[in-house]
């Protein structure tokens, strides 16, 4: 086989630097090589210069590879390759421009901005603040439902707002005051409560419990269980209400039917109440609960 000359080589490879040419001619001054393991070592050892440029590129960029290229030897048409890689970078400082070193926080040699302390500090409140405002509001989110199921289950269970309308409880209640009804079915004499009556909600005062046998005489003073009752929350005082006709009014005396509540309104000469058969008796399906507190007006707020 021919030996193949440096100048051959050359045309094949015209950018071969001049150390390459010394290791040519070096291969040719002792003969071609007749060790296959010698041989069988080249592509191993290209394999591993390959390795090691991407090694490098990934991990310490491409001024270390022009680093190992000029140690090397390898040169590019017009210019050495670590000279082309390897461009110096300008910066301003308080003195004016001087010549950076590779490993500052500047523009890099692919024209990468790298941002300054500053901006980078800007950045960190910019999304320490972004980060404050979603908590804030998922919280507040999480607030509120748990305010409005908190709500529900309140006012299901326990108590039961009511706005008064209607002139039947004055001057106790008026109408327009919005008041807490407490839900139990539990009541006493001189207490006001809420029931349902024909999809409404009226406020009565319990007069006479279970068994209770209620009287009223033609002054309109209410006895029960033969004691007159100390009423100074009442106003017009009356027998039977205005209104209606006589064939619904109930004859005194009167027994409290079980599981029943006897109820008159205050303003008893205009209140529809238990001294007619169109209301009759409060039965326990139809008990809200005990009214115990005004809300509003402000001025007025407060027990009863």
């Amino acid at each position: 086989m021919r030996e193949i000359t440096y100048a051959e080589i050359k045309n094949l490879h015209p950018n071969l630097c001049s150390k390459q040419k010394r290791i040519v001619e070096r291969i040719q001054e002792k003969g071609k090589p007749s060790d296959n393991k010698k041989i069988a070592t080249f592509p191993l050892m290209v394999s591993f210069f390959v390795f090691e440029i991407c090694f490098l590129l990934i991990t310490h960029g491409h001024y270390r590879i022009a680093q190992v290229l000029q140690k090397l030897g390898f040169k590019g048409k017009n210019r050495d390759v670590a000279e082309t890689l390897e461009t110096d970078i300008e910066i301003k400082s308080e003195g004016g421009l001087k010549e950076s070193n590779m490993d500052e926080q500047v523009r890099d040699t692919n024209n990468t901005y790298r941002p300054s302390l500053d901006e980078l500090k800007a950045e960190l409140r910019r999304e320490k603040r972004k980060k404050n405002y979603t908590k804030t509001l998922r919280n507040t989110i999480v607030v509120l439902v748990v305010v409005a199921a908190f709500s529900v289950l309140v006012s299901s269970f326990f108590i039961t707002v009511l706005k008064v309308t209607g002139d039947s409880m004055t001057p106790t209640l008026e109408t327009g005051q919005i008041v807490i009804a407490n839900n139990y079915s539990t009541f006493e004499p001189g207490e006001l409560i809420a029931f349902y009556y024909n999809n409404r909600v009226l406020v009565k005062r319990v007069i006479g419990s279970p068994g209770d046998w209620v009287n009223i005489d033609d002054n309109g003073v209410v006895y029960v269980n033969g004691e007159s009752l100390d009423e100074p929350y009442v106003s017009d005082a009356s027998q039977y209400p205005n209104t209606g006709s006589e064939s619904d009014r109930i004859e005194f005396p009167f027994q409290v039917p079980e599981n029943r509540y006897f109820v008159l309104g205050d303003h008893r000469t205009e209140s529809i109440d238990s001294r007619t058969n169109t209301v009759g008796c409060v039965t326990q399906e139809q008990l809200i609960g005990e009214v115990v507190f005004r809300v509003f007006p402000f001025n007025v707020i407060g027990t009863f």
